[in-house]
C-alpha cells in the first residue's frame, strides 16, 4: 500500500501558509451572521412547528414498523428469505430514523458552531 504521508504533509504546509485574509475573514463572519440569522427566524417560524410535527409522526411510523419487525425476529416467526429480506427492512427504518434525527438536529448544529467560530474568533474574548 503506497505512503501518502508525504503527500498528506505538503498539503498541510500549503494550507497552513495560506491563511485568511482579514477581508476574507469578515466576509466569513458576515455570512456566517446571515446564517446564523435565518436559522433563528426558521426555528420560530409556525413552518417549522408543522415541519417537525411531520417528521415526528414519520418517525413514530417508523419506530412502530420496527419495533414489529424486531418482535417477529426475536420470537423466531421468520426463516430464511423472508429473515433476509425483514433484516434489510429493519436496517432501512434504522436509516431513515437517523436521518430523522439529523434533520432536525442541522439548525441547533448551524447556530452552535457559528457560536463557537464567534467565540474562538472574538479579539475581546481572547484579552479577558
Amino acid at each position: 500500500m503506497p505512503d501518502y504521508s508525504e503527500v498528506i504533509a505538503l498539503q498541510q504546509r500549503e494550507a497552513a501558509r495560506r491563511a485568511p485574509s482579514p477581508a476574507e475573514l469578515a466576509l466569513h463572519r458576515q455570512r456566517q451572521q446571515t446564517i446564523v440569522m435565518k436559522m433563528e427566524q426558521l426555528l420560530a417560524a409556525d413552518e417549522w412547528t408543522t415541519y417537525t410535527a411531520h417528521v415526528a409522526a414519520l418517525r413514530e411510523r417508523d419506530e412502530g414498523l420496527a419495533e414489529v419487525i424486531r418482535a417477529r425476529v426475536e420470537a423466531g416467526e421468520l426463516v430464511g428469505d423472508e429473515l433476509a429480506r425483514a433484516s434489510l427492512r429493519l436496517q432501512r427504518l434504522l436509516g431513515r430514523l437517523d436521518a430523522y434525527r439529523d434533520a432536525l438536529a442541522i439548525p441547533g448544529a448551524v447556530i452552535k458552531q457559528a457560536a463557537d467560530e464567534a467565540e474562538r474568533s472574538d479579539p475581546a474574548a481572547e484579552s479577558a
